[in-house]
């Protein structure tokens, strides 16, 4: 964590180090998946609402590098929270049932 030193005139880092405990480890997976959605939004929208094909290609391969971001922060939840593991295969096999509904 970097804090602005209160009794310099110029800017400066001073870095505090800090231990995270498992709660605030998943806290910040969750904050950044919400980001990494966030961002995988607005980089679709950008393409969908922009003409011009280089940009339109550029942002469609950011939007997949943050899709794949995302994949592997979900995949560092499911190493510290084992309910969150248990609900993801409780979740496929809810969807696997819909798909059969639908067929």
């Amino acid at each position: 964590m970097r804090y602005l030193s209160k009794n310099s005139s110029k800017f400066e880092d001073i870095f505090v180090e800090e231990k995270w405990d498992k709660l605030k480890i998943l806290e910040e997976i969750r904050e950044r998946i919400d980001e990494e959605v966030n961002a995988i939004n607005k980089y679709d929208e950008m393409v969908h609402n922009i003409d011009n094909e280089l940009i339109k290609d550029a942002l469609k391969h950011i939007s997949l590098e943050e899709k794949m971001h995302l994949t592997e922060l979900y995949e560092l939840l499911k190493i510290f929270d084992v309910e969150q593991r248990s609900s993801e295969k409780e979740a496929i096999e809810d969807v696997e049932e819909l798909k059969a509904e639908h067929e």
